[in-house]
């Protein structure tokens, strides 16, 4: 997972990327209390309303995506961070980067952690804003989401038993997260995914360790437990455990 930083700035200008490939000026002002999320293999240049800086941060693309299942919908769109999740995320990261010469890399590395985990849960509340939905059908997405919560380590939890729970037909609710922009298993295997990595921190552990708590969440195969970890998180998952805990066990 990437420490934040800021790119490279001066007073009302901050670039990223290759200039020939810059935005129309009209689309890249930022008005005070909102973000933008972009790619970084395109240009992306901020005029803050003046007097005003902005905050750059770079996130792990690969990572982002696997976690929210897609970004369609946010993309260089206004993201309101003024209130809610979004202002404890500008917060916590502004704090970050101040702080950050003052800790050692470890403390940076689990801190730089959950700032990427608050803005997951940030622009996943921005998803649900923008699918598009009627409010009666957010509510229900909801209510899903707790549901799975609730159950997520029942090996029996899957599309069917969940729309079975809500009385509506499979199809409807694949059509509730297809606006979304990712699937009902891959829900659940995001979330699980999660679980799984609060579970390793919690216990540490080695390889035997690791097989233990990937089986028991539905991950047979470690081999596979440990590539789809690494697309999430971005390194396999007994070097990632290794880096925040401490520990001298190396991937084999």
């Amino acid at each position: 997972m990437p420490l934040v930083e800021p790119l490279r700035q001066s007073p009302n200008r901050f670039e990223a990327g290759d200039p020939t490939n810059a935005l129309p000026p009209q689309s890249n002002t930022l008005i005070p209390g909102t973000a933008r999320l972009w790619r970084e293999s395109a240009t992306f240049v901020v005029t803050p309303r003046a007097p005003g800086r902005a905050l750059i941060v770079r996130l792990p693309a690969e990572a982002l995506i696997a976690r929210l299942g897609s970004i369609a919908n946010l993309d260089r769109r206004p993201l309101s961070f003024a209130q809610g999740s979004g202002a404890i995320c500008f917060t916590l990261l502004v704090v970050l980067i101040a702080q950050a010469p003052l800790l050692s890399q470890e403390q940076r590395q689990i801190l730089g952690d959950c700032a990427f985990d608050a803005i997951v849960v940030w622009l996943r509340s921005e998803q649900t804003v923008r699918v598009g939905l009627s409010a009666h059908r957010r509510e229900l997405l909801n209510a899903i989401y707790a549901y799975i919560e609730r159950y997520l380590d029942d090996d029996q939890l899957c599309p069917r038993t969940i729309a079975s729970s809500f009385g509506i037909s499979v199809r409807y609710l694949h059509s509730l997260f297809t606006a979304t922009g990712t699937t009902v298993a891959q829900w659940i295997m995001i979330r699980r995914l999660e679980a799984i990595r609060s579970e390793l921190l919690l216990r540490g552990g080695d390889r035997g360790c690791l097989r233990d708590v990937a089986t028991r969440w539905g991950f047979h195969d470690l081999s596979h437990f440990s590539r789809v970890f690494r697309q999430h998180f971005g390194t396999p998952p007994l070097t990632y455990i290794r880096q925040r805990t401490g520990s001298q066990r190396t991937e084999q």
